[in-house]
Parts: structure tokens; C-alpha cells; sequence
């Protein structure tokens, strides 16, 4: 769950002092993922079932930026993320809510394991999803006033052939959606998106 800062004063506050963990705002969502290794540390925990150490963050953090093995990761470099993450992005993500230190390591607080996060970037050469169904819709629906108004005296194209095709071609549209969105969820797969996908 995610709140806002305006819809806290509006007769909330005692739900919220209610919850072990308050929701997570928005601002804090945004502040959290708005740096990579931030959103490396938040797919890689949400992939662990127990806290992890920040010694085992900065080595896979390490490997991931340098595209190689984690056993390649060399003690410089290990040392120089373990830094980063120890003196900064740990500390910052506690302060958003969404991990908590423990002597054991860094585990996510089960607010932040509830929010999912989607990286949707489209580049200029790609189409972005809402504007691929307005133009699927446009396309079906223009198609379907051609055909409504020709097959009947010409029988060319059976009206129930072309109510499959429509509903055959939203349903690919809408899987292939949901994979590509599964794709680019953080915590999903073995990589954060942004090494799977070019963003």
C-alpha cells in the first residue's frame, strides 16, 4: 500500500499508528528507487526469504554493475560497494521503510515486499503500451464498422470469424502485456530488469 502525505491528515492517523508498519508513501517509493544500486538492493532482498549481510549485497551488487561472476568480484571492488551501500543506500532505504538492519543483515520491512514495482521505460524508437491499445482499438473498431457494413450483402468475411480474430488479438495483446510487465517487475528473475532489458 502506498498513501500519500495529504491523505494521512484526513482522518487516517489512527489506522496508520495501528499497522506495525506504517504504509510506505509515495515520495518515498520514488526517492528509493530513483538510484540503480538502491533498486539492486531492493530486487535482490525481495528475492531472499531471510536477512541478508551487506557483505553478500556488495558482493552481487558488485557483480552486477560489472557484469561479471560474483566470485570474480575482486576485494577493491567489493570493498568500494560495501562502502557505498554501508555509508549511503542502506541508510537511506531505512529511512523511506523500506529495510530494516538487523545483526544479521538487511531484510525488507513486509511493506515494501508488498509494493511492485515496474520499470516501464519506453525509448523513442518504441511504441509505449497505452498509446499500442488506443491504436488497437481504433484499429478493431474501424475494421468492425467495415465489416458490419459489407459482410452482410457480401458474405465475405463471417461476422463470427471476425469477433474471434478481434478477441483472439486483445488476448495476445494482453499476455504478451503481462509478460513484458512480469519482465520489468523488480524482484522478478534472476537480474534487476534494467541488465535484462535495455533501458
Amino acid at each position: 500500500m502506498i498513501r500519500s502525505k495529504s491523505g494521512l491528515r484526513d482522518g487516517a492517523k489512527g489506522i496508520d499508528e495501528s499497522l506495525d508498519h506504517p504504509p510506505i508513501e509515495l515520495n518515498e517509493v520514488l526517492t528509493a528507487i530513483s538510484n540503480r544500486r538502491r533498486r539492486f538492493v531492493i530486487h535482490y532482498l525481495k528475492q531472499s526469504t531471510s536477512a541478508v549481510s551487506t557483505g553478500e549485497l556488495a558482493t552481487k551488487l558488485a557483480a552486477w554493475e560489472l557484469d561479471k561472476p560474483a566470485d570474480m568480484v575482486s576485494a577493491s571492488e567489493r570493498k568500494n560497494m560495501y562502502n557505498a551501500l554501508a555509508q549511503t543506500h542502506i541508510r537511506r532505504l531505512s529511512e523511506c521503510g523500506f529495510v530494516t538492519e538487523q545483526e544479521d543483515g538487511v531484510e525488507l520491512t513486509p511493506e515494501a515486499r508488498r509494493i511492485r514495482i515496474h520499470l516501464d521505460v519506453a525509448p523513442d524508437r518504441d511504441v509505449p503500451w497505452s498509446r499500442y491499445y488506443l491504436i488497437l482499438g481504433g484499429f478493431h473498431l474501424a475494421a468492425s464498422v467495415a465489416v458490419l457494413a459489407v459482410a452482410p450483402s457480401s458474405g465475405a468475411i463471417p461476422i463470427g470469424a471476425w469477433g474471434v480474430f478481434v478477441a483472439v488479438s486483445i488476448l495476445a495483446s494482453a499476455l504478451a502485456h503481462r509478460y513484458y510487465r512480469k519482465q520489468m517487475c523488480i524482484g522478478e528473475g534472476d537480474q534487476p530488469p534494467e541488465l535484462r532489458h535495455e533501458l
